[in-house]
């Protein structure tokens, strides 16, 4: 139930940030239409991807923690009489690592992307209180912001998918 009020929330937000768009193409754009406008931004655009970009580092450093954990629980130095262990497959594990970090620097580099495509936005909103059109301008920096969260997401996801891997091969060794 509280999914479906998230996910009708957000349909609402865009609604109204549509209604909003069509409302000020019919009439010229007051200040009044750019405070609004301007709020609209930043509540629905922040709140949308703050959670993403949390999720997405806090996970990513928690299994990068993990796998160096588990790597620590397999190479314990054993007893006197006993083989060392020996790893399988642990390229498996140097590349969950580099997945991992570079979900991070995905998601580091798009906190630099975004803040230029807020600034980008600002500009336009600033721009149609003199000429409505500007509202149609393209912002390169929105859509390079989206493709790195999609990649910080991807690598995620690649490194979870390895790490499990590293894992099941491993986990005879305890």
């Amino acid at each position: 139930m509280k999914s479906r009020r998230r996910v009708n929330s957000t349909v609402r937000c865009d609604v109204d940030v549509k209604k909003n768009t069509e409302i000020m193409a019919q009439k010229s754009f007051t200040h009044e239409d750019y405070v609004k406008e301007r709020e609209s931004l930043s509540k629905y655009e922040q709140a949308n991807y703050d959670s993403y970009e949390r999720t997405i580092l806090t996970l990513a450093a928690a299994f990068l923690a993990f796998s160096v954990s588990f790597l620590g629980l397999i190479k314990k130095t054993p007893a006197p009489g006993v083989p060392p262990t020996v790893l399988t497959s642990p390229n498996l594990l140097v590349f969950t690592w580099i997945s991992f970090a570079s979900s991070i620097l995905f998601m580091l580099v798009c906190f630099l992307i975004n803040a230029l495509a807020f600034r980008a936005e600002t500009v336009k909103i600033e721009d149609a209180l003199e000429e409505v059109a500007a509202l149609e301008r393209n912002n390169p920096c929105a859509r390079i912001g989206f493709v790195l969260y999609f990649m910080s997401g991807i690598a995620f996801l690649l490194g979870l998918t390895l790490l499990l891997i590293f894992c099941a091969r491993n986990i005879q060794l305890f």
